[in-house]
């Protein structure tokens, strides 16, 4: 999509969402209206506009609101798209966010069934010479208790110093 489709479409959503809460009376439409994205065509003659409504006993009822109200919002976004044709509106039903609700409870059902994530104990340290861990001990104790500290590194071994010879 280029940048201009992108600007045009991105105003259109901000249009329509401010006419659907401020101007547009229709009794049809009923619930909480949101206009999640618009999509341009390639010649900008024609958008879609995708809608999310809640509750869902309210959608076909204000889709054919929308559908039917779509000439009057789009003369109601006109003046502000400053383009020499406005694009045909067409309302259709996005149902992303009802997917995204269905997966965000179907984890948090499975979570339920589950119980809490069992306690993660750290790893074992990478020096051999560390005492490990107590792993059934007071857990009030291992956890003000400070972790143990590495060895100390031995220096390198030093090549050996050669006496330089007097060149005079």
């Amino acid at each position: 999509m280029t940048v201009r489709r992108q600007q045009v479409a991105s105003t259109l959503k901000r249009l329509i969402s401010d006419a659907l809460q401020r101007q547009v009376s229709d009794p049809r439409i009923a619930g909480l209206v949101s206009v999640t994205r618009v999509e341009l065509s390639s010649d900008m003659a024609q958008a879609s506009v995708f809608v999310s409504v809640m509750p869902a006993q309210y959608e076909r009822r204000t889709l054919a609101g929308l559908r039917s109200g779509a000439g009057h919002i789009a003369r109601l976004v006109r003046p502000h798209l400053h383009m020499r044709r406005s694009p045909r509106l067409e309302f259709r039903l996005d149902d992303t966010l009802k997917k995204q609700a269905e997966v965000y409870d179907a984890i948090r059902e499975g979570i339920e069934q589950e119980g809490p994530a069992p306690a993660i104990e750290p790893d074992e340290p990478a020096h051999g010479d560390a005492p490990p861990h107590e792993a059934h001990g007071d857990e009030a104790a291992a956890s003000s208790a400070e972790p143990p500290t590495p060895p100390p590194a031995e220096a390198p071994p030093q090549p050996p110093v050669r006496p330089q010879e007097d060149s005079n």
